[in-house]
């Protein structure tokens, strides 16, 4: 049987489910819309005050840059996963991706331990460094070497409706350079629009009416300071998951950002308001500094308060403090509700005492120079309600990577992705 699938979104789980089914699809075709454009530009050293794009495709502007490497990390974690595949599905495509997509890019594989003197960790599973470079080249080379026909590769095109119609679903997209529109129809969509993406998500789900679940939002800041305080525990857990829970409310260390050439914060634009992101750097560029968030859980309705705050205190741009502002009446102490500042500060103290016990050096020696970025929000995609192998509630309709709400990083994405595709292929 003849299939034709629209697969909207070329990041992480856009691209694994494109080459799954250009390497096997038999009869039928596979397009892949995305509203960037191919870039191989080199990022700035001060991505903060940057306004070049360093994307090379869209959909892998907020997690893979040229020059830098990317953590990988492997089963258990991204553990949410196992709501819709099983653990032997996840290890399979696992070890799929690491052959067919990933190839010789991913090295230095290293194990997370669950314990750092005294932090305990959510540890226990592999991390890779993915060479972006070489990872992005030859996946531009993957998808011209697909059997001809198989693949299409639609860039700078945005997907303005899709509409039901009986068994199929018509896609209507436009090219910005022309102001163009065409309707085009297809038996399967993949959604993988990342963050940037979500607010159009939302209106898709809204009017093809995909049930949804509960959002889990999580607000907070990024902290950086010297990359020399944070290189021997990112030597014993790349990661560097912590979780607390202070008061009722959930608050957690995340995207750990400290290597050998440390780490940079970089802003990305979120539904018109600026938030954060960090990467680590190659050894080369020697960034002096590393970087982590620190996140609290909070409902919609109080995200949304902290964001109208944000908005009215820094007109929705970061802002950055030291740390005597940040205990002080500085302003992101005015954007925060009490209980997520003062979550914030726990785990901020707990962790520098732990990061100061395994680096020999004084807890205070870490918080005077710490800096505090913020505001920085997660989990502000759609969640939605997902079958097996990441069905919506719409048959025929796939929501991956960000668009599922699911599990967060490149791996993840990825098996979502390849597992989307599968499903499709054994229809």
């Amino acid at each position: 049987m003849s299939k034709k699938v629209a697969i909207i979104g070329a990041g992480p789980s856009g691209l694994s489910a494109a080459v799954s089914l250009g390497k096997k699809l038999q009869s039928g075709s596979v397009v892949l819309f995305d509203k960037g454009v191919r870039r191989q530009n080199v990022p700035s050293t001060c991505c903060l005050s940057c306004a070049r794009d360093c994307r090379l495709l869209v959909g892998f502007g907020g997690c893979v840059f040229p020059m830098f490497p990317q953590k990988v990390s492997f089963f258990p974690a991204g553990k949410r996963l196992l709501k819709v595949l099983t653990k032997v599905q996840v290890e399979r495509i696992e070890a799929k991706l690491s052959e067919e997509f990933y190839g010789d890019s991913l090295s230095e594989v290293s194990y997370c331990q669950d314990r750092i003197g005294s932090l305990e960790l959510s540890g226990g599973y592999r991390i890779g460094l993915l060479d972006s470079k070489a990872f992005l080249d030859n996946l531009w080379e993957l998808l011209n070497g697909l059997p001809n026909g198989n693949l299409q590769l639609r860039l700078n095109t945005e997907i303005c409706q899709i509409v039901k119609s009986g068994e199929r679903f018509l896609l209507t997209a436009r090219c910005p350079e022309t102001n163009s529109h065409y309707t085009e129809d297809f038996d399967y969509i993949i959604c993988g629009s990342g963050r940037g993406g979500m607010t159009w998500w939302n209106g898709i789900m809204q009017s093809l009416c995909i049930a949804r679940g509960c959002a889990y939002p999580f607000v907070g800041v990024r902290v950086q300071v010297p990359n020399v305080l944070l290189k021997v525990p990112a030597g014993m857990h790349p990661d560097l998951k912590l979780r607390e829970c202070v008061k009722g409310r959930r608050f957690k260390t995340f995207c750990f950002c400290a290597s050998d050439g440390g780490g940079i914060v970089q802003k990305v634009l979120i539904d018109g308001m600026q938030s954060l992101d960090g990467h680590i750097a190659s050894a080369h560029c020697g960034f002096r500094t590393g970087n982590f968030s620190i996140l609290g859980s909070v409902l919609v309705s109080e995200k949304e308060e902290i964001l109208k705050r944000y908005d009215e205190f820094s007109n929705g741009c970061i802002v950055k403090e030291d740390l005597d502002s940040f205990l002080g009446d500085g302003v992101l102490r005015r954007i925060f509700s009490s209980d997520i500042w003062s979550g914030i500060v726990f785990l901020l103290r707990k962790a520098a005492a732990g990061f100061a016990e395994v680096g020999g050096y004084q807890v205070d020696e870490f918080l005077n120079q710490a800096e505090i970025f913020g505001v920085e929000q997660q989990n502000f995609f759609c969640p939605v309600q997902l079958g097996s192998r990441f069905r919506t509630s719409v048959d025929g309709v796939y929501a991956v990577g960000d668009a599922a709400g699911l599990s967060q990083g490149i791996n993840q994405a990825a098996i979502s992705g390849w597992a989307a595709a599968e499903d499709i292929l054994e229809r």
